[in-house]
């Protein structure tokens, strides 16, 4: 429990959204005692790589994620675990990052930010595995609060741009004090 609130606590943390998720890349694999962890964005057979920690070859796994045309396993259900890749099933996802990467079963759970923006946390592991409940709640808790940490940075982006805005449009006005010019008043109500 105590590394859950380490983990909670350093997510809430962390306000630069790439370092936010490499690190939840790199805690999950910790959690989950595996090896790879990807966050990615899948929609409509088309993928985006958000982080990725683990892997030998990043830009590899980038390219052949990016271009494989059978995630759509992955926008089927919420939660998945697949204890062994090299089932018929799956032959086809991800072929050359499995064998390169040694990867041979994975657990994932799909994650809502910003109400319409889909995003999923997939980690791997070099072994068949039988994921057990507890993986799969020790995920689903990881994804809320990536989700909660992730619209926390936004809102901290928005609110430094808004100040600076602010400040800018201040400066401007300082500026049009300091001068005497016939239409000051007008200038002054537009800034304000």
């Amino acid at each position: 429990m105590e590394t859950l609130a380490e983990i909670d606590t350093e997510i809430l943390q962390t306000t630069n959204s790439s370092e936010l998720l490499e690190m939840v890349c790199r805690r999950a694999i910790d959690l989950l005692k595996a090896s790879k962890a990807c966050i990615a964005m899948i929609k409509d057979n088309k993928s985006n790589i958000l982080a990725l920690y683990g892997f030998q070859d990043n830009d590899k796994v980038i390219d052949e994620f990016t271009n494989d045309k059978h995630l759509d396993y992955f926008d089927r259900k919420q939660s998945y675990a697949v204890r062994n890749l090299s089932k018929k099933n799956f032959r086809l996802l991800m072929p050359r990052t499995r064998e390169r990467e040694n990867i041979r079963s994975l657990i994932a759970e799909k994650f809502i930010v910003e109400s319409d923006l889909q995003a999923i946390l997939i980690v791997f592991d070099e072994k068949p595995r039988e994921w057990l409940r507890d993986d799969h709640q020790l995920l689903k808790f990881v994804t809320r609060q990536i989700a909660i940490a992730i619209e926390k940075t936004n809102l901290l982006n928005n609110t430094e741009q808004r100040a600076k805005n602010f400040e800018t449009l201040y400066s401007l006005i300082i500026i049009c004090e300091r001068f005497s010019h016939p239409h000051k008043n007008d200038i002054r109500r537009l800034l304000l």
